[in-house]
């Protein structure tokens, strides 16, 4: 039995799966029919002739069915196991330990079912990250997500590597590399590249254990989508937007990873915060320098921050010292959402300045023509 996720993409998780079960459902049922037809024809050729031959041939041809429906019965297992690992498909934060609880399978048993749907054409591959446990099971429309995470496996929880020598190991610009690990953020395989412009670094570190669970409830295939700020056309600003994209997508991860509900309200808000910025940014790029300062300090902090927060919310044991540090870092995000907050408005200076004048010069233009005596006698206008 071979579905179409061999040859065919799909725009989510959802159409692949329903298409290849629809597939397999309406072959099956086409061929348990002519199956059934068959066997009856030959079971009456047994019964009603008393020819050899008939007997000879309705064995024959009943035997065939038999086969036939039994193979039936095999696809519809397959076809079982297939939706069994549905939850998981197409996704870069799915560990191991995830699929072991949710199948309450061991993992040679797992293996040996992701084999067969590989080898089906009902998955294009599976890819094991054995140092983190981490698993990608791809589609073909994920193929490349996937032999891309391969690709970078030496550079990962490994410090700093210099840009060039990964450039030159891999045999790949620093744009196409920029790209590439870009979609793997969004995919949610890697947590945030951390680069250091003065030095030619990149940090490169996959997700942590524990995000799955987390996610699930909320979305089973994937992080929500960032809403995109318009192109402007102009290199340096739209470089920034790129990146302020990606990080939008680790907030968005972030935000459903952690489970505190006030600290998701607060992500959410810097979250919000952040949008406006960069869509500010794609509608006055003169504001560059001012968001530049933000996208390469504040908002890498908070990420940072935030990567903290997450990992001793996952922790399977609440020590007294866990729990002061999580309270401590909730009240740094009161201080955190006032300080963006505070960088919005900033934005809005020169233009809040710009409209305060000219309210100052069409009132003075409303007394001196006589239509706004109000205006003269108001002690706080500076007319």
């Amino acid at each position: 039995m071979n579905g179409s996720t061999g040859n065919a993409m799909y725009d989510s998780t959802e159409s692949m799966v329903a298409d290849v079960v629809h597939n397999v459902t309406k072959d099956d049922g086409l061929l348990t029919g002519v199956s059934l037809f068959f066997l009856s024809g030959s079971l009456a050729l047994i019964f009603l002739v008393s020819s050899w031959w008939a007997i000879a041939i309705g064995v024959i041809v009943s035997i065939g069915c038999l086969f036939l429906l039994l193979g039936i019965a095999v696809q519809r297992g397959e076809v079982k196991v297939f939706k069994k690992y549905a939850p998981f498909y197409d996704r870069g934060d799915v560990f191991i330990d995830d699929i072991m609880k949710h199948t309450n399978l061991p993992f040679a048993r797992i293996k040996e079912h992701l084999d067969m749907l590989v080898s089906q054409k009902k998955l294009n591959q599976v890819v094991i990250y054995r140092e983190t446990g981490q698993i990608i099971i791809a589609s073909i429309s994920y193929r490349e997500l996937a032999w891309n995470f391969l690709k970078y496996r030496p550079y990962y929880n490994n410090g700093e590597f210099l840009i060039s020598d990964i450039e030159a190991k891999l045999n790949i610009s620093a744009e196409a590399m920029r790209i590439e690990l870009q979609d793997l953020m969004k995919f949610g395989a890697i947590e945030t590249p951390v680069v250091d412009n003065a030095k030619n670094t990149i940090a490169i570190r996959t997700i942590s254990p524990g995000t799955f669970q987390a996610q699930t409830k909320n979305n089973p295939t994937s992080p929500d989508p960032a809403p995109l700020p318009a192109k402007t056309g102009d290199k340096d600003v739209d470089e920034i937007l790129q990146e302020g994209e990606v990080m939008l997508f680790e907030l968005i991860r972030l935000r459903k990873s952690i489970t505190d509900k006030q600290t998701q309200e607060k992500i959410s808000e810097i979250i919000n915060i952040t949008k406006s910025i960069f869509t500010k940014l794609a509608d006055t790029p003169a504001i560059y320098a001012q968001v530049t300062h933000f996208s390469n300090y504040y908002l890498p902090k908070s990420l940072k921050l935030l990567s903290s927060y997450e990992k001793l919310d996952s922790s399977s044991v609440r020590s007294e010292n866990i729990n002061s540090t999580l309270e401590r870092l909730s009240k740094t995000l009161d201080s955190l959402v006032a300080s963006f907050r505070k960088i919005y408005d900033s934005l809005y200076e020169h233009a809040i300045v710009d409209i305060e004048a000219d309210i100052e010069a069409f009132e003075a233009m409303l007394v001196l023509d006589g239509f706004n005596a109000d205006i003269a006698k108001d002690p706080d206008t500076n007319v």
